[in-house]
């Protein structure tokens, strides 16, 4: 009989059975993985826009404090009337003071006199660039001070002094005490030092009118000094005694003939009184001085920039009061050829006794040479002249300073501005302050009737054809600044301002000129004809050309009448603003 074998199977169903939820649990760790990419990717879309949008801010921030650096140069710039309209003059000295610069005057200086602060409606602190500005949405700016870097509100100052030694003095000594180191801060009233006379009896007798007892007052500055500079800088005024010495109980009178002095290139003016009384009985005699500090030369404007949601950004800059700098050594500086001061220049100054060139600071500052020159030949000429018009050439009048000045080169460069030092530095040379100017002039414009272009700049090419100016700022209140490629005759209404010439500048005595002129590459300046002018400022004169060394310039003057060149610090500063406020640098902080 045949057995039947049944062998067991699992099925598939019994086989599968521990399987049970793996797909779940797939899905559920795919769809979390998906759901991680899908939140990353949400993330990084919202931070994407969030960084977008802040960064935009930023953008907006950073624009309006630049805009507030424009706003605050185009302030300094005096193309900004005050407001409200009280008829405050914008300048250095005035923007860093906050009871100038502000109105009302609170706060650090931010130009609130000027510029209109709107926001808030309160307790306004910013100026708002959007219409319906607020910390939500919009732009606006603050400035956020004004410093001078270089201090010239600080003034450190001390004095030496020495008189002659008269005969006829006898036993009688006058003692000096000078004023040791002194720091001021702000503008005031302090002393030059003292003097005392010493051994006077009742049977003394001097009478200053015979016996001239003269005194050298020098005052040295030892802060604040021209930037990149460390040595002191010292200026002498001189005095004279009048009166008469019969007893103990005489009074005489120390007379100063310069009442102001300025240190050069700084700006400090100290003044002292014309006369000052002197008792000869041992009484120990202050001389006062009213000191005033110099207008800043630079200027470190911040500003905060403010954008929609809170952002903000901080600018500043700094920026030079001048766009060129020359502090002039003489009335008229004549630079000769080359640096072996063995080439004679072509000097004329007129025969007329009224024909008149004068150190003397019509501004009050102390006087300087009438012309320095830099070749031995020049200065010979120049005495050669005086000696035949004796009072046609003047200096300090107290005898300091020589009404004729010769700077020795090479060893003396130094004393002349760089820009008449060398021809060829690509920067400070002739060339390239000549080459300055004329970009300086092709920026500044003058009776434009729609925008500004080259049809109304104060560039006039006369060389190439072009008209010459008509207009030498005369009539305007500060001057223009006029620039002439080629040869130009001043036009008898005269000019005012900054005048710079490359060709041959003519000009008839009777023709007058406020400011600074500056003929060079030609170097040819002719004055010609009677008159009785007065033009008041510096002159300067130097002839080269596109390559090469300085060459011998010219300045002739011709004719009879009683025409004055005459120095005029303040005529000068003027000028000098005309060439631009620049901006040195700017920066965050």
């Amino acid at each position: 009989m045949r057995q039947k074998l049944t062998v067991a199977t699992e099925s598939n169903t019994d086989i599968r059975h521990g399987e049970r939820g793996a797909a779940l649990i797939t899905v559920l760790l795919i769809s979390m993985l998906v759901l991680a990419g899908s939140g990353a990717l949400l993330l990084t879309t919202t931070m994407s826009a969030t960084n977008a949008i802040s960064a935009t801010d930023e953008i907006q921030a950073y624009y309006a404090a630049e805009a507030g650096l424009q706003s605050a140069l185009n302030v300094l710039r005096g193309n900004v009337a005050p407001h409200p309209n009280d008829g405050t003059k914008i300048n250095f000295k005035n923007a860093i003071n906050v009871g100038t610069s502000n109105n009302p005057s609170s706060g650090v200086a931010q130009l609130s006199r000027w510029l209109v602060y709107n926001y808030p409606t309160n307790t306004p602190d910013r100026v708002t660039l959007s219409p319906n500005y607020s910390l939500a949405d919009g732009m606006a700016y603050s400035i956020a001070g004004i410093s001078d870097p270089d201090n010239t509100s600080r003034v450190v100052y001390s004095t030496s002094g020495s008189f002659n030694s008269p005969a006829g003095m006898g036993t009688v000594s006058v003692i000096y005490t000078p004023q040791s180191s002194l720091d001021i801060t702000t503008n005031g009233t302090t002393t030059l030092g003292t003097i005392a006379f010493s051994n006077v009896k009742n049977s003394t007798s001097i009478d200053f009118s015979t016996t001239a007892l003269t005194f050298t007052l020098q005052i040295t500055e030892s802060a604040p000094l021209p930037p990149g500079s460390s040595s002191p800088i010292s200026v002498s005024i001189k005095g004279t005694f009048s009166g008469i010495i019969t007893s103990t109980s005489s009074i005489v009178s120390l007379n100063f003939n310069n009442q102001s002095v300025e240190i050069p290139g700084v700006g400090t003016l100290f003044t002292v009184p014309s006369t000052i009384s002197v008792p000869v009985n041992g009484t120990v005699t202050t001389i006062p001085t009213a000191v005033s500090t110099a207008e800043p030369g630079r200027l470190v404007v911040k500003t905060v920039g403010f954008g929609p949601h809170g952002a903000s950004k901080n600018l500043q800059m700094m920026i030079s009061r001048f766009g060129i700098n020359y502090d002039p050594p003489a009335t008229f500086v004549i630079r000769g050829a080359g640096n072996d001061s063995t080439t004679a220049s072509t000097v004329s100054i007129g025969s007329s006794a009224n024909y008149v060139y004068s150190g003397v600071d019509a501004a009050l500052g102390n006087p300087l040479p009438a012309f320095l020159v830099t070749t031995d030949p020049d200065y010979t000429t120049l005495s050669t002249l005086k000696s035949n018009n004796p009072t046609g050439v003047q200096g300090d009048p107290s005898g300091l300073t020589p009404i004729l000045k010769e700077v020795t080169l090479p060893a003396n460069l130094t004393a002349l501005p760089t820009w008449l030092q060398t021809t060829s530095d690509p920067v400070l040379g002739a060339r390239a302050f000549v080459n300055q100017l004329r970009q300086a002039a092709q920026q500044q414009f003058s009776g434009c009737t729609s925008g500004h272009d080259a049809t109304c700049d104060r560039y006039f090419n006369t060389a190439a054809g072009e008209s010459a100016p008509t207009d030498f700022g005369a009539t305007t209140t500060d001057g223009l600044f006029t620039f002439v490629d080629g040869d130009v005759s001043l036009p008898s209404s005269g000019g005012k301002g900054l005048l710079v010439v490359t060709g041959t500048l003519s000009m008839s005595g009777s023709q007058t000129f406020e400011g600074l002129v500056l003929v060079l590459g030609g170097g040819s300046l002719d004055r010609s004809g009677g008159g009785n002018g007065t033009s008041l400022g510096a002159f300067g004169v130097a002839k080269f050309g596109g390559t090469g060394d300085f060459l011998a310039p010219s300045f002739t003057s011709s004719g009879s009448g009683t025409s004055t060149l005459q120095l005029d610090r303040s005529k000068v500063k003027t000028a000098l603003r005309l060439g631009g406020i620049p901006v040195l640098c700017v920066s965050e902080f």
